[in-house]
């Protein structure tokens, strides 16, 4: 029998659509995770269909900081794949730098209408804490911001590690130096893991540093990457791609109703995420499988909600630093139009995207305007 040979096209990982229609999941995922994980806040406003189903579902769309976590730890491998020390760590301070920017934006013009409507006090203080991230008491679904940034420094860290022991990587200067200061941080993560077991001090700092970083959420961005490096989802795309469509959906609702079973049985607060790790890449999967039909070739074609969802995914970063503004602003008008807890969700979700599809085309309006007098500045 003749070897088949696959080529690069047909072992293609999760390309930028299949990215852009999980986050689009993942934003829908945390609106209704953040509206409804406590429903005490709105006594007689809503009808709810169950109250312990709503609850168990919201608590389920928390895996969406994992969908985003795992994507982006994905997405910046491929980014960083072929990629120099120094460009690495140009890169990653440029993601912070441009997600710190649609946040500064976002913060000052929804912090500056809820000051001057009188909803909000304006402390120097606590602005200050906000305005660096140090702080989310502005809006709660800011903590993310802080995390992210975290995300690239450890990727820094990681990535620039791997291109100082690799034997296939291109020559680096002061590889010898970096060597070294590597040697030098695994002893002393080694040393700090071994006094925490016996010192109840150092004990305490290690659970106080796991806890800034959200370790859980670290271990997803990570699994991300390491998956996007060893090309783990290729080799399953690969077996899946000459399936009928028809098992191609089964296996897909199987994986999707297998992990959101059981991460609503293993879930024990709003904010669990201890195994998100495990779940999320097989959850990724199942999505993609279930609004993309992957091809022979390796071809990758989204049905028509799959390509909505995609759309939704280019709009997820305005959504999600908007989305609790947007609630606080609009709640009390759309009680007024109805009860149902699905239908005030609709309606908050379509506000929601109207918004961060106005911040979308303001960004790309402006780029544009920008580029447009650099360049005249540049022939004058």
């Amino acid at each position: 029998m003749a070897m088949q040979i696959m080529t690069k096209k047909e072992s293609q990982g999760i390309s930028k659509q299949e990215s852009a229609m999980l986050q689009g999941i993942a934003v829908l995922l945390m609106i209704y995770h953040h509206f409804f994980n406590d429903l005490s806040v709105y006594g007689e406003s809503l009808r709810f269909w169950n109250s312990d189903i709503v609850i168990r579902i919201a608590w389920f769309g928390k895996i969406c900081v994992g969908l985003f976590a795992f994507v982006s730890g994905y997405g910046m491998y491929r980014v960083l794949e072929n990629k120099s020390a120094s460009a690495c760590v140009k890169r990653c301070f440029t993601q912070i730098l441009g997600l710190l920017i649609r946040y500064w934006i976002v913060l000052l013009i929804f912090m500056g209408v809820f000051f001057s409507m009188g909803k909000r006090t304006f402390e120097p203080g606590e602005f200050f804490l906000n305005f660096f991230c140090l702080s989310d008491s502005y809006n709660g679904a800011f903590w993310y911001v802080q995390e992210y940034v975290i995300f690239m420094l450890l990727l820094i860290l990681v990535h620039t590690f791997f291109l100082t022991f690799s034997k296939k990587s291109e020559p680096m200067r002061y590889k010898g130096l970096f060597k070294i200061v590597y040697a030098i941080l695994i002893t002393a993560g080694l040393l700090w893991l071994a006094l925490s077991v016996a010192i109840p001090a150092v004990r305490e700092s290690l659970k106080l540093t796991l806890d800034t970083i959200r370790i859980a959420f670290v271990l997803v961005f990570f699994m991300g990457y390491f998956t996007s490096k060893f090309h783990v989802f290729e080799t399953y795309f690969s077996k899946l791609n000459d399936m009928h469509r028809a098992i191609q959906i089964l296996i897909a609702i199987l994986l999707c109703v297998f992990v959101a079973g059981l991460r609503i049985c293993l879930a024990d607060a709003p904010s669990y995420a201890r195994t998100d790790f495990l779940l999320v890449p097989i959850f990724a999967l199942g999505l993609i499988l279930l609004f993309y039909k992957r091809m022979p070739s390796g071809q990758s074609i989204p049905g028509l909600l799959g390509a909505l969802l995609e759309r939704l995914g280019h709009l997820s970063v305005y959504m999600w630093l908007t989305h609790l503004f947007v609630y606080d602003l609009t709640k009390n008008l759309v009680f007024r139009i109805t009860n149902s807890h699905l239908v005030f969700f609709l309606i908050e979700a379509v506000i929601c995207i109207f918004i961060g599809y106005t911040c979308y085309l303001a960004e790309y309006y402006s780029k544009n305007l920008a580029s447009s007098i650099r360049k005249n500045i540049k022939t004058t």
